[in-house]
């Protein structure tokens, strides 16, 4: 990873392309969580970095009503978009976006996230009996799409980061079987 300045004049960790001497392109287009993993593994003096995360997030992801999406990147053509595209929303990295959160001193902001998450798995565990291994971050409980195979039921980064958040913020949460969407 290195420390880069994205057009948006932020920095943030990238990957680093060893063979072109150069930053990925893709870190240059927008957030991706996985750019704080330094940030969540304390790989860096910490005290010489801050994260701005007011900034970084932008309007798509505080419309996330599931967790943060994977990218920033969305394909304009369905036939093309993979998993890993923007309205996927993984554990791995929204447990990274939390613990990131919480890193920061953001309490409210990783229970607002945590919840997000665990809300989404119960809409979507009440409304089909499965977990899933991705969720679309736009509509509560929805499987996310996009790849190479279809979505994965049962997953178990799914199961263990919702036992995760619920161990570290249940006491704090609200889950509202109310706002669930419906399946008639």
């Amino acid at each position: 990873y290195l420390v880069a300045k994205g057009p948006d004049n932020l920095k943030r960790f990238c990957d680093y392309d060893m063979d072109a001497g150069a930053v990925f392109d893709q870190c240059h287009t927008g957030f991706y969580p996985t750019g704080l993993t330094p940030f969540v593994y304390d790989v860096f003096d910490s005290d010489n970095v801050y994260v701005d995360f007011d900034s970084m997030r932008g309007a798509d992801w505080d419309a996330s009503v599931s967790g943060v999406p994977t990218s920033a990147y969305k394909s304009a053509d369905v036939a093309y978009a993979e998993q890993w595209d923007g309205d996927n929303v993984w554990a791995p990295f929204h447990w990274m976006y939390v613990t990131a959160l919480e890193k920061a001193n953001r309490h409210a902001d990783a229970l607002n996230e945590a919840t997000k998450w665990v809300q989404s798995v119960y809409c979507g565990w009440i409304q089909t009996d499965s977990f899933f291994e991705k969720y679309d971050a736009t509509v509560l409980g929805l499987p996310g799409g996009g790849g190479e195979y279809g979505v994965q039921v049962g997953f178990g980064w799914t199961n263990g980061l919702t036992l995760r958040l619920l161990f570290d913020f249940g006491s704090e949460m609200t889950i509202d079987p109310s706002i669930c969407p419906t399946t008639d």
